[in-house]
């Protein structure tokens, strides 16, 4: 479908099936046991999702696995849809920044806000047209005229000015962002001091955190609902001692980013490190992923499970 991009349609059992919204990502586990993240690339019809893969040479083997080993006919594990980049309704408009494979969940987004008659820009950028994934059918989408392309090895070059795009967008202009780290890292710094909320984005992997030896101490936990109490060591996960006391809490990614463990908070020190909550969600101290978030040494931290 484009340069080391592939497409994969998984045909969900009928009993199994699970509607989603645009935005949302399954779980695949692979033949290896390996599980990965992927958005899905429409809002699901029937019983089909769709993904799209980017084959990565030195990524972590989840993508080459998926890419060169599995086939037509073969069957694998598929979790139900989460969504933690919801499409918001009843902006005024929108405006959708894809990086690379990032357009995956922006696809769906496109399609919908068309179905909504809503007023709304995709900028897409790549290397090249041949890096476009779904380049034929956005060619054809009843929403093209809504499409514009940036092409960083063009003839001439047409880069994306992330800066001069978000600066001249309306205040009322809902902003989703998926892409590499360092078009995050650009939107990060183009919006800083905006208002909580008006961008969303999300991460294709983990976000490097180097957090320092004051912040790797142990700290107490109270699982509220079941009254257990326990400590959790430095150099351990928190969700590793919910496990290790037998409480038991979803996870998936291990790494802040799906979003699964997210746990209800009720009182403590966050040092949040995840990927997956948007910056409004931290600062209200509310909720936490348990796979890589911690509490800050010495203190208590009150978990509602």
């Amino acid at each position: 479908m484009a340069t080391e991009i592939w497409s994969f349609r998984f045909e969900v059992a009928a009993d199994a099936f699970v509607a989603a919204e645009a935005g949302s990502h399954v779980d695949v586990e692979l033949p290896s046991g390996l599980i990965r993240q992927y958005s899905l690339v429409h809002v699901p019809h029937g019983s089909i999702y769709q993904i799209a893969v980017l084959r990565e040479e030195g990524g972590r083997g989840g993508s080459r696995e998926l890419c060169d080993q599995v086939g037509v006919g073969d069957t694998l594990g598929i979790s139900a849809p989460r969504n933690n980049f919801a499409l918001e309704s009843g902006k005024a408009r929108y405006l959708l920044i894809a990086g690379g494979i990032g357009l995956t969940p922006l696809f769906a987004m496109a399609e919908t806000l068309h179905e909504r008659q809503a007023d709304f820009e995709l900028h897409i950028c790549a290397t090249s047209p041949a890096n476009v994934a779904f380049l034929p059918e956005i060619e054809v989408a009843p929403w093209v005229q809504r499409v514009h392309l940036h092409y960083s090895a063009g003839d001439p070059p047409s880069p994306l000015d992330i800066r001069a795009l978000l600066c001249a967008s309306h205040s009322d202009t809902q902003i989703y962002v998926c892409g590499p780290k360092r078009m995050l890292a650009a939107v990060d710094e183009a919006t800083r001091g905006w208002p909580p909320g008006r961008v969303r984005t999300e991460h294709f992997a983990a976000t490097a955190t180097v957090a320092g030896d004051d912040e790797n101490g142990c700290f107490e936990v109270l699982a509220a609902r079941s009254g257990k109490r326990f400590t959790v060591e430095a150099g351990v996960s928190l969700l590793d001692a919910l496990l290790a006391n037998d409480i038991a809490v979803e996870s998936s990614c291990r790494e802040g980013t799906c979003g699964s463990c997210v746990t209800p908070v009720i009182a403590g020190e966050l040092v949040h490190r995840d990927s997956c909550l948007y910056e409004d969600e931290r600062v209200t101290g509310k909720t936490m992923a348990v796979c890589v978030s911690r509490a800050k040494p010495g203190t208590d931290l009150v978990l509602d499970i």
